[in-house]
């Protein structure tokens, strides 16, 4: 078949609300073009496209109540729709390879195959007066005008930072991301789920709790910036709109067109089979047991970071990535050290990790137990260098303590560690048992930085060693050098509840201390 002109508009729909009085309708001839095209292909055919005023939704529901609205969650009182941009691009594309170019994931899809979701694009003209591009402030009306005066002064104290404020900045976990993608029976009553009522309750109303109620009640979700677009996983802007939820049969002109999901779009493409980041993380956990740490697996590891670290009375699952919650950033390994840690023992591998002989047979003595962390990057990670550390520390310790490190900014990024003066002592008192090392005179906490009028630079980077563990072998470039001569990329991230962390993965690190002396 020869690609359609513009005339030959396309679409496996069935007819929602074409009257007979409507059929000789500019609007009804495109449509039934519209239908006679996409009938007939089981893909969107090159030269594909619809005229400027017709939109499109992929909508779905698991019931026809939920089927018959635009919008078929409970609560929703706005649709997400795509302009007429997004159908020419998707050209060559299946339809769920189109839904995944819109802003679906592929773990949402994977997730409503479980539970019966059934999926319809629905397409149909609207006009100029009836669309809302999906601005912030746009979005800040249009919740005055339909959920009230009331939810909107919760919320407009925090558009600002919803503007400028990257979701993985809120939600560093993907905590919000993760309650989104259970199904519509499960979120709705979870008590994380960000409705209308859940924010009335709310005595106080934080920056989390606005991005969570955007996100669930709105359907602003992690791909959504603000700017009247949508960022496609590939980068790929889309104009976005919202319009008044409504019933489809009352929508003139529209069509529907069932779709199934295709299994295929949906697997991962290295792994061939249907792999969740959980299972991968779960794969590379497996492979971390005992004395063999990791096959060169090279596809697994890829979209996932570690944290490897160590507590004398660690319950998994219901600590922090680091045992102390007061320690805000930490730093995380990738997919490239773990590749690098292939074929090494669990000791040998510690020890690449940049943990010295001494300070792991410490540990050992003392009963402390290793868990190896994993989990899919969507977390915000910040590649360690002395300029994103420092836009951190102000970030997250305040202006405080940031005004009184910063003038040493420039001798950390030039000096080494050992061209500083006095540095021996910071890694003693870095190897001393916590308790003894917190009440050691020298050691550098936020609170010991706060109260000296003067900072120096070995208290500076005595700042940087005890409370965010910029140890010896830190050199400030966004990697680490380990003891083999080799750089790895080194990542911080917010510390976060371990159980916040959406498909992480948790497993002991077990080896003897004969391990360690070999």
């Amino acid at each position: 078949m020869n690609a359609p002109t513009i005339n030959r508009f396309t679409s496996a729909f069935s007819s929602a609300s074409l009257h007979l009085s409507d059929l000789d309708h500019p609007d009804a001839g495109f449509t039934r073009r519209i239908r006679d095209v996409l009938r007939t292909e089981s893909h969107f055919p090159e030269g594909f496209n619809v005229p400027p005023h017709f939109v499109g939704r992929f909508q779905r529901g698991v019931s026809q109540d939920q089927l018959d609205l635009l919008s078929g969650e409970p609560g929703k009182k706005l649709s997400w729709v795509f302009g007429h941009d997004a159908f020419s691009s998707f050209a060559g594309m299946n339809h769920t390879q189109a839904m995944l170019a819109v802003g679906f994931s592929k773990s949402w899809l994977r997730k409503r195959l479980d539970d019966g979701t059934q999926h319809r694009l629905v397409i149909f003209p609207c006009s100029d007066d009836e669309l809302v591009l999906g601005t912030w402030d746009n979005m800040m009306k249009l919740i005055k005008i339909h959920y009230g005066e009331e939810v909107h002064s919760r919320l407009f104290p925090h558009l600002e930072k919803l503007k400028t404020f990257h979701i993985k900045r809120i939600d560093p976990s993907g905590r919000l991301r993760y309650i989104s993608e259970l199904s519509v029976e499960d979120k709705l009553i979870h008590s994380e789920f960000y409705s209308v009522d859940k924010l009335m309750k709310l005595s106080h109303v934080s920056l989390y709790d606005a991005r969570g109620f955007f996100y669930h009640t709105m359907g602003c979700n992690y791909l959504f910036i603000g700017k009247g677009h949508s960022r496609d996983p590939d980068g790929k802007d889309r104009l976005e709109y919202l319009l008044p939820n409504r019933r489809i049969h009352e929508i003139p002109h529209a069509y529907i067109h069932k779709i199934e999901i295709d299994l295929e779009s949906i697997i991962n493409e290295h792994e061939g089979r249907i792999l969740t980041k959980y299972e991968r993380c779960q794969e590379v956990a497996n492979k971390f047991k005992n004395r063999e740490v990791i096959r060169s697996d090279s596809t697994l590891v890829e979209g996932i970071l570690g944290r490897l670290f160590e507590a004398v009375f660690l319950k998994t699952l219901k600590t922090y990535l680091m045992s102390r919650p007061t320690s805000y950033l930490l730093q995380v390994f990738g997919g490239d050290t773990i590749r690098e840690l292939c074929g090494l023992s669990v000791p040998k591998a510690l020890l690449s990790l940049g943990f010295s002989k001494a300070y792991l047979a410490r540990l050992y003595q003392e009963g402390y137990s290793h868990k190896l962390v994993l989990f899919p990057e969507p977390m915000i990670r910040t590649h360690a260098t002395w300029d994103e550390i420092f836009s951190l520390v102000k970030e997250v310790y305040g202006s405080d303590i940031y005004e009184k490190l910063l003038p040493h900014l420039p001798a950390l990024k030039l000096k080494h560690f050992t061209d500083i003066k006095g540095v021996e002592t910071l890694k003693k008192v870095s190897n001393l048992h916590r308790q003894e090392k917190e009440n050691h005179p020298d050691y550098f906490s936020p609170e010991k930085i706060r109260s000296i009028e003067s900072v120096s630079l070995l208290e500076a980077r005595g700042f940087f060693y005890h409370s965010i563990r910029c140890n010896q072998l830190f050199e400030g470039m966004g990697y680490t050098r380990a003891r083999n001569g080799d750089d790895r990329a080194e990542f911080l991230v917010l510390n976060s509840k371990v159980a916040n962390i959406q498909d992480v993965v948790v497993v002991d690190v077990k080896f003897s201390f004969d391990e360690l002396e070999d």
